[in-house]
């Protein structure tokens, strides 16, 4: 599609700045509070591990102990700047008062009361897990059952001495009334509580849930109650079912009264919108009433605030809608001003080209710059993909085949360029394709749909034997719809085919699925690294991932979400022509998945993409899918054409697409180990000669699909600034054309 050399391709160093470096590439600073873990063996300088973060400590760390001594169980606040592996490298560290961090201490005593999970067998000596905390009991632990017997699954109050690590050593354990744990328990073991929910199953809402620290089973006959919203990891939700011997509760209702707030936080603030987009239909009469803007609902009352500034407020005017997103996606307008036309253009880019002609004029020099094709401006620029020189030549007179982008002045950038054989040149040549996705601006009067369309700033014209197909939605201003061609003279397009992809303003389409690493389209694998351009598709500025309180890759970003067969995947960054994204594991095995974008509300169409065990990219460097690898020397020095990998050397290169790991990877999940390798063999080929694959796997401290692979560089490999690399995977391989430097 369109944009792809100027959008966000990524590349394994956009990862790595996404996940640690900010705008001026400085580290992020970090500050955060956790219970010490773990501790250098001597001393206090080296690695901490604190709430599962590795935090560095230097000789220039400074350490305070003004709530206590450092010791394993301890509270600290943690100040420093994020690494690229997700750690901390310790500014300050400063000891907190236990209950900064959660726990329970008053001069080391602890008292809790929470549900029972586990307990010894036989008896009561021994160790058991209370709400999710270890409690050592002995023979001299007073054990009063005064509420009932204490069993897995009983409340209880523990009182007792906190240890280091956390646990505690009981004096005395109590049972108590369910109540008193939030539970209510009625007759033949009937059992009702409200909790906060803290892993759901792997897929779907079938299986175990655990809500606080109780396990729910959930079977296709409990009743999903989702009003408030989607059950999910946060959620507060209402338990009805029976408890079972072990604690658990086999839930007969599940009811969502809150979709991630937890239990007995204050429900949220409605969520203030912003929308800019076209109107597509308006109140009969007058401007109060409900609009239809860009697939939302407006509602627009007598105190709503109307600037009709830059045109009147009516169908095909771009509008400024400010007010609050309500339930049922809509939104209760609180102002709406109208907007110049050129604020609401939304193309991918420029059309998408191929030109079959005859070089007119060529560089002085090389091929990089411009040229002249059948009097068209062509910019070659230094990653355009340059292929089959030997079937023609690049001399003024030779056939080419350009693939690229027109621009707004009418040139091409090119994004490839076949030489042809010359015969292959019409003495009459036939006029450049091309495509174009964008919003409908203006329609021809009289309702007719034959006449010139406005597209995203371009002139379509619709002829009588133009193919309007209206599958997906009707023909309507702000539908976004995907027209193909031939480009007129003026450069406008003559339409042969012209597709509703959808009516809602945002809209994606199976051309624009493609490989981040390659920009190769086709088909998608389980942990492939995709960018899928798009109309609308996210935020008019460029927003980069986040991580969720789990730490994995969030799934919603800037109020976008991208779902496979629905289930949301991991949002790496998102803009208004592009998102990239992680394609969920669970793919794995399926023939095709639906894809479909979500932004603020607003849904796409759905794009079905087949599904191959393995679909190879490498990144590169000019985030093209060719010319130099994004790779790095033996010395850790970026490979390149100053600092050129010697024969015999290991390089490390970075791809996706490469397929499943050698164990359970969760979706989104940030690399901790350097052994999470992958299911199946790589091969690397450089120079066409087999390289030394010594590891290939998830690399260490990236979002899992990102690729690390160990290659050694054959004794007998050929040199130069421009060798090439391929790596293959099953039936698979990655794109030609990708390279690194040898002396």
């Amino acid at each position: 599609m369109g944009m792809i050399q100027r959008t966000v391709t990524l590349s394994f160093l956009v990862v790595a700045m996404a996940f640690a470096f900010d705008d001026n590439g400085n580290g992020n600073g970090n500050d955060f509070k956790g219970v010490i873990q773990s501790l250098p063996a001597t001393g206090l300088i080296g690695d901490w591990m604190v709430s599962g973060t590795t935090v560095h400590v230097s000789a220039s760390t400074q350490v305070r102990q003004d709530d206590g001594p450092v010791v394993t169980g301890a509270c600290v606040e943690v100040k420093g700047q994020s690494q690229m592996d997700l750690s901390v490298a310790a500014s300050e560290v400063r000891t907190q008062k236990a209950e900064d961090c959660g726990q329970v201490q008053q001069n080391n005593n602890a008292d809790i009361t929470a549900v029972v999970q586990s307990m010894p067998a036989p008896g009561t000596a021994g160790d058991w897990m209370v709400g999710g905390r270890t409690v050592h009991t002995t023979a001299a632990t007073e054990v009063k059952q005064e509420h009932g017997t204490i069993a897995v699954g009983s409340c209880v109050e523990v009182k007792g001495q906190l240890n280091a690590d956390n646990s505690i050593a009981a004096s005395e354990i109590d049972s108590e009334q369910g109540s008193a744990c939030g539970l209510v328990v009625g007759n033949n073991n009937d059992v009702e509580f409200e909790g906060t929910v803290k892993t759901l199953p792997a897929s779907g809402v079938i299986g175990d849930w655990m809500v606080d620290t109780r396990t729910v089973h959930v079977s296709a006959s409990t009743e999903m109650e989702q009003e408030h919203g989607p059950a999910a990891v946060g959620s507060c939700v209402e338990v009805k079912g029976t408890g079972l011997a072990d604690g658990s509760v086999n839930a007969a209702r599940i009811e969502v009264d809150s979709s991630s707030a937890g239990c007995g936080a204050p429900p949220p603030p409605q969520p203030q919108q912003e929308l800019i987009g076209l109107v597509q239909t308006a109140p009969a009469s007058g401007t109060s009433g409900d609009f239809q803007i860009s697939g939302r609902t407006v509602h627009v009352a007598a105190g709503t605030m109307i600037d009709q500034e830059h045109g009147v407020l009516g169908v095909g005017a771009c509008v400024d809608v400010h007010g609050t997103a309500m339930a049922d996606n809509s939104i209760n307008a609180s102002e709406v001003d109208t907007r110049q036309a050129s604020d609401c253009a939304a193309a991918i880019g420029g059309a998408d080209v191929d030109l079959e002609g005859t070089i007119g004029t060529l560089p002085a020099s090389g091929v990089v710059g411009d040229w002249q094709v059948n009097g068209q401006t062509v910019h070659v620029l230094p990653g355009t993909d340059i292929e089959n020189h030997s079937a023609g030549s690049f001399t003024v007179g030779g056939c080419v085949e350009v693939h690229g982008e027109m621009l707004a002045d009418r040139s091409i950038d090119a994004l490839q360029i076949e030489a042809k054989a010359d015969a292959a040149c019409a003495a009459n040549p036939a006029p450049a394709e091309a495509e174009i996705m964008g919003l409908v601006e203006k329609l021809p009067s009289g309702g007719s749909l034959t006449g010139d369309w406005q597209v995203s700033g371009k002139t379509v014209h619709v002829l009588p034997g133009t193919k309007v197909d209206q599958e997906h939605g009707a023909v309507m201003v702000g539908a976004c719809v995907e027209a193909k061609g031939t480009l007129a003279s003026d450069q406008s397009l003559n339409a042969t085919q012209v597709e509703v992809e959808s009516v809602s303003g945002t809209c994606i389409s199976e051309a624009g699925v493609m490989d981040a690493a390659s920009m190769s389209s086709g088909m998608v694998s389980p942990g492939e690294i995709i960018s899928m351009f798009g109309v609308r598709v996210g935020p008019s500025g460029l927003v980069t991932l986040q991580l969720g309180p789990d730490g994995k890759v969030s799934t919603s970003l800037s109020g976008v979400r991208v779902l496979f067969d629905g289930k949301a995947a991991p949002l790496l960054a998102v803009t208004g022509g592009q998102v990239n994204v992680v394609v969920p594991f669970s793919v794995a095995g399926k023939a095709s998945t639906q894809i479909q974008v979500e932004h603020d509300g607003v849904w796409s169409n759905a794009v079905s993409m087949p599904v191959g065990d393995a679909h190879p990219g490498l990144f590169t460097m000019n985030n093209s899918g060719h010319d130099q690898a994004a790779a790095l020397n033996q010395d850790n020095s970026v490979n390149s054409n100053s600092r050129p990998a010697s024969r015999g050397e290991v390089v490390q290169l970075f791809a996706t697409g490469l397929g499943m790991a050698n164990r359970k990877v969760e979706d989104g999940e940030v690399i901790e180990d350097a052994e999470t390798e992958l299911a199946e063999p790589v091969e690397v080929q450089i120079g066409d000669m087999d390289g030394e694959v010594l590891f290939a796997g998830m690399a260490p401290g990236m979002v899992a699909g990102v690729v690390q692979i160990n290659v050694r560089i054959p004794a007998n490999a050929p040199s130069g600034s421009a060798v090439s690399v391929k790596v293959k995977a099953g039936n698979s391989a990655s794109t030609a054309n990708v390279t690194l430097a040898i002396r």
